[in-house]
């Protein structure tokens, strides 16, 4: 059975942590087999603010854009038709793993540095249907915000297994949890 933080959150104020809620299910009640973080491909995708939008030196399709994080500029090489200077858009850092087989990397594009990447709607897995160019955010999007929190999309999912230890019926939805 799946059970699910924010859930949890809604009836109870001073909710423990996930891995509390897990120990204490653990140590009176049913086992815990996973705590799953939900999209945790967001957790190093952030907004930022392109500065600087030229036309590659070497390339007519892409683009040689620029964000600023904590006062320092940053060069991104982008071949999506629509980035603009100005516009706020979902910046994936170094390192961040976008799929399992898709990681960031510092990069040279046609001998442009591009250590980040300005991610589309597709790449970031939010929907199925291949998109031609970025994920334009609202002008009004707060800057350093992480793509998962500005979402909302940071649950995570305890998965309890109600019927090693002593199947209990009562135990199989949210309310009984929150009773226990």
């Amino acid at each position: 059975m799946k059970i699910s933080y924010k859930v949890l959150q809604k009836y109870i104020k001073n909710i423990k942590s996930t891995w509390d809620i897990a120990k204490d299910l653990v140590m009176h009640t049913a086992e815990v087999e996973d705590i799953i973080l939900e999209w945790q491909n967001l957790e190093k995708v952030f907004i930022w603010e392109v500065i600087t939008c030229e036309k590659h030196p070497d390339s007519e399709k892409l683009n040689c854009t620029t964000v600023k994080v904590c006062g320092e500029i940053h060069p991104i090489v982008c071949g999506a038709k629509n980035v603009t200077a100005g516009i706020k858009v979902p910046v994936a850092i170094c390192w961040a793993q976008l799929s399992p087989d898709f990681v960031i990397k510092k990069t040279k594009i046609r001998w442009e540095t591009s250590k980040w990447m300005i991610c589309s709607e597709d790449e970031l897995w939010l929907t199925d249907i291949r998109q031609e160019g970025i994920l334009e955010l609202s002008p009004d999007a707060p800057i350093n915000t992480c793509m998962r929190d500005y979402l909302e999309k940071n649950d995570a999912i305890l998965e309890i297994d109600n019927k090693a230890i002593n199947h209990r019926p009562d135990l199989f939805s949210h309310i009984w949890i929150l009773r226990e």
